[in-house]
């Protein structure tokens, strides 16, 4: 197996379980990381974790809010540019 496939088990596995399914929920999310992946670094893994990520269905309640408001801020500034 790959490394690609390896990290796309355990990712599919982490997501199966009840704690990890409301990521809000983790007390301290880089600590969980690092137990997780040992050779988790954050600005490589954001970069990793990013193409996986799904931002019209995420369960993070605060990252929603967040591409919200990103939304709303693009929103804004095309209708000044118009």
């Amino acid at each position: 197996m790959t490394m690609d496939l390896v990290e796309k088990y355990e990712r599919d596995v982490l997501t199966r379980k009840k704690k990890y399914r409301i990521p809000d929920n983790i007390g301290n999310p880089k600590q969980v990381l690092r137990k997780l992946f040992p050779k988790h670094q954050q600005l490589d893994g954001a970069r990793r974790i990013a193409v996986h990520m799904d931002v019209e269905n995420n369960t993070s309640t605060s990252f929603n809010y967040f591409v919200s408001g990103v939304k709303n801020c693009v929103r804004m500034m095309r209708s000044k540019l118009s």
